[in-house]
């Protein structure tokens, strides 16, 4: 696999078994490749044998804060940060303000933040809310001395009781499995394990947990742990890490309810256990599209190796690690940054908080791949609400994608012109330049084809802005598809559209 900025090499026998393994399932060799790096170096690999610390990777340097990526992430640009700062150093006082509009995992909020300028963070996601809020704000206002006595609140208020209830049979077999490394017995407690949606050999415990969640669908709730345990558990979680991200969300609910956690301790508790979370699931890509589909049909030499990784994974250890690493950035933070829970079309509406915006950067979605599809677990958990899943022609997604997710119109080819155009109006309208991050379909490839071409996209800008230029990076974006028409060596060009007011 090659392209002008990387070339992979594979061993022949590896080459051969990847060959085989195409014609044997019906699976094309570029796509089993891709899922192959994908799993087993990560997201910003560009060689194998060239790792990186890729799994929830940091950036850091002496002189600046540690850039969390709290959980995998879809376009991530980490590797896109350096021209992004540069050209904010270059164009704008120290003390500006800069509004990152989609700001997802928040790492480039954190690098405007590095060097001193005001940051707005805004997304519609409820977890980006958390990230942006925990990651940007200010430690002094935890309720806590140090990471230390915030993790030992959250463990002693700890209560497993009605979930150890519903499935302290299960949990026990599942630790058995994992401490014997038995793959084959973990497939089986996924499989047969009750679950809300699946309640086949339900135990009267279950079925209690089971009818009062699902009277209250849709809702957020604060007093009944389980929804991850009934919904995601023996799929994308174990059992056993199921009750503990649910108990310690439902702890951290209580907590902020009764004024013992702050804004800040709430939204740093949430993001620790979605990395955990992140760290934990059992899918493609450490992302929540799907987790690992398991059936005979399968050859499942690495879902055995995989299941048996992460089914190991200890939720409590994860979230105490970046609970620490989030107090050590946050203590360094100043307070002026503003995170916004909010789409764009809200911030179209009203604008009022962004009278003093001096750039917009722009990461919006440009493919018909939804992001809340991809992190609709995320969502839930950070929300706590009770899903409402979706059934298509008669049967629960695979996925177990909830009813209410979000759907953007930038990843719609009908509408995204409109959206751009949106964006472009309103960033003119707070007397704002704007630079959006864009990666371009490689030449004849197939795959995740743009929404709208940079061409189209130079032309909605330039009604708006009188300098409209476009700066070509030193690295491609590397495509997250699962479709079978994906081509492995492609590579997409990732430009920076720069939009002057003067």
């Amino acid at each position: 696999m090659k392209s002008a900025q990387m070339r992979l090499r594979l061993e022949p026998d590896l080459h051969r078994k990847f060959i085989e393994k195409s014609r044997e399932n019906g699976v094309p060799a570029a796509k089993l490749m891709r899922d192959f790096i994908s799993t087993y170096v990560g997201e910003q690999t560009c060689a194998l044998g060239i790792r990186e610390k890729m799994t929830h990777q940091s950036v850091q340097s002496d002189k600046q804060q540690e850039i969390i990526r709290p959980i995998q992430y879809l376009g991530s640009k980490l590797r896109s940060i350096s021209p992004i700062i540069e050209f904010a150093q270059k164009n704008l006082n120290p003390s500006s303000t800069v509004l990152d509009i989609f700001t997802g995992t928040s790492v480039v909020a954190q690098a405007f933040a590095n060097i001193g300028m005001n940051v707005i963070a805004s997304d519609v996601m409820g977890y980006s809310y958390h990230f942006s809020r925990s990651l940007l704000g200010s430690a002094n206002g935890s309720h806590f001395r140090n990471p230390e006595s915030f993790f030992a609140y959250i463990d002693s208020h700890l209560d497993f009781n009605l979930i150890q209830k519903a499935y302290g049979d299960w949990i026990k077999r599942e630790r058995d499995a994992v401490n014997s490394s038995d793959a084959e017995s973990l497939f089986k407690v996924s499989r047969d394990i009750p679950q809300i949606w699946r309640r086949l050999g339900q135990t009267p415990e279950q079925v209690y947990l089971f009818d009062n969640l699902s009277k209250l669908k849709g809702q957020k709730i604060s007093t009944i742990p389980g929804i991850v345990s009934t919904h995601y558990a023996g799929t994308y979680f174990g059992i056993f890490q199921s009750q503990m991200l649910d108990t310690i969300r439902i702890e951290t609910e209580k907590g902020y309810i009764t004024g013992e956690l702050s804004d800040w301790d709430y939204s740093a508790s949430i993001t620790a256990l979605l990395f955990a979370a992140s760290s934990a699931s059992f899918t493609p890509g450490k992302h929540f599209a799907q987790y690992h589909q398991i059936t005979d049909k399968k050859d499942l030499a690495f879902h055995k190796k995989r299941i048996l990784l992460d089914r190991s994974v200890d939720i409590s250890e994860k979230y105490k690690e970046m609970l620490e690493r989030i107090w050590s950035r946050a203590a360094k933070n100043n307070p002026n940054h503003v995170p916004i829970k909010k789409s764009m079309e809200e911030l179209c509406q009203d604008n009022s908080d962004l009278s003093s915006v001096d750039l917009v950067y722009a990461d919006p979605p440009y493919t018909a791949q939804q992001y809340s599809r991809f992190y609709h677990v995320p969502e839930i958990i950070s929300e706590y609400r009770v899903p409402n899943l979706q059934v298509f022609r008669g049967k629960i997604t695979k996925g177990l994608y909830d009813n209410s997710r979000f759907n953007s119109r930038f990843s719609s080819k009908r509408s995204s012109p409109k959206a751009f155009e949106d964006l472009a109006s309103l960033s003119r309208g707070i007397d704002s330049d704007l630079v959006i991050s864009y990666s371009e379909s490689a030449e004849h490839s197939t795959g995740n084809s743009r929404m709208i071409d940079l061409d189209s996209l130079k032309t909605i800008c330039r009604k708006y802005f009188p300098v409209v230029r476009d700066e070509r990076l030193e690295h491609s974006y590397r495509q997250f598809n699962s479709s079978n028409s994906a081509v492995v060596s492609r590579s997409d060009d990732e430009v920076l559209l720069v939009c002057e007011r003067k």
